[in-house]
Formats: structure tokens, sequence, C-alpha cells
């Protein structure tokens, strides 16, 4: 994906010739790591914790109830879409 971050346009990752995916440079909706965090955000947030150390717990038990979970993960972020992009990407590499 390209969404033109300064570090993307390094000449070391020029040159490896990667086919890109444009994207504007802040969408959330075309980031799909964005409804993981939502679901992050909707497992920990809006609740008091007594120590930092509770919450980070909670967050940790929601990354491996996601790890535990690829199907869950791949509704959350697998959009018909990304899985096009993905899969025409890795025909033209296949073809190069």
């Amino acid at each position: 994906m390209w969404d033109g971050a300064s570090g993307r346009r390094a000449p070391e990752v020029q040159q490896l010739g990667l086919p890109t995916v444009q994207q504007p440079p802040y969408a959330p909706e075309l980031n799909p790591a964005e409804r993981v965090f939502e679901e992050l955000r909707r497992a920990c947030e809006g609740r008091p914790y007594a120590t930092l150390d509770d919450k980070v717990a909670v967050v940790e038990q929601t990354l491996q109830e996601l790890a535990a979970d690829p199907a869950r993960v791949q509704r959350l972020s697998g959009w018909a879409w990304i899985r096009d992009a993905c899969r025409c990407l890795l025909e033209k590499v296949a073809d190069s």
C-alpha cells in the first residue's frame, strides 16, 4: 500500500520496484488495522482501571483472543477489495 509516507519514498524502497496501490494520506476506512484497533479500544476503553498494569492485562488478553481467532480478524480487516488488491499484486509479482 502506498500512502505517501516519507519512509516509503526512500531510494532503498523505490529500488525494490514493488507494485503499489495508492492511498490518500489519511484514510482510516482504507486501513484494515483500524478495524482491529477499534475492537481493541472497545474492549479496554471507557472504564476505570486501578493500575496501568490492569489495563495492559486487558489489552494483552484482547490481543490474545484476536490472535486465536483468525476468522474474526479476517472479518474485521479482510474486505473484498483488500483481498482483490492483494491477489492482483501477487499476480503482478508472479508475472515479473
